[in-house]
């Protein structure tokens, strides 16, 4: 709830930027990671971060912000961003926390996948599965592509 209530708290704040929760396990206790992104590349992964920390979202530049988050579950495609974010809010009312990027192609409109979590490899990812198959979801495992949806 409180990760959650952060989550909103800087949409509000900082409507431009797409942040989402990623709970994982460390040290046997579950954290719901707030990340912000996701990010074209490295340098733009820094800039956002250095904005963060400039609008006093994040307290400082710590080693650990800049993570490559490759993997998240793929939980549908979309026509519009408003759909993708309507099943968004259903989930959540599971306990499933998701967020929309966008899925641009070269021909015809970009379509919006919903994703859960984000996660540097498979290992880390085993806490939304579980969170997944509680509520009776299924989902796939993939490689995260997209950009923030607009």
């Amino acid at each position: 709830g409180i990760a959650q209530e952060r989550v909103e708290s800087l949409r509000r704040a900082e409507r431009d930027v797409r942040f989402y929760l990623a709970p994982v396990v460390v040290d046997g206790v579950i954290y719901f990671r707030v990340l912000a992104g996701p990010a074209a590349d490295s340098a733009s992964a820094a800039a956002l971060l250095d904005r963060l920390v400039s609008q006093g979202h994040k307290s400082d530049a710590d080693a650990w912000s800049i993570r490559p988050t490759r993997w998240a579950y793929h939980l549908g495609d979309f026509d519009t961003r408003d759909a993708a974010e309507r099943r968004g809010a259903e989930l959540v009312e599971h306990g499933i926390p998701t967020y929309a990027v966008e899925i641009p192609y070269t021909r015809g409109p970009s379509r919006y996948r919903l994703y859960a979590g984000a996660y540097e490899g498979p290992a880390q990812a085993e806490v939304m599965a579980q969170l997944l198959r509680s509520a009776g979801i299924s989902a796939t495992l993939v490689r995260r592509s997209g950009r923030p949806a607009s």
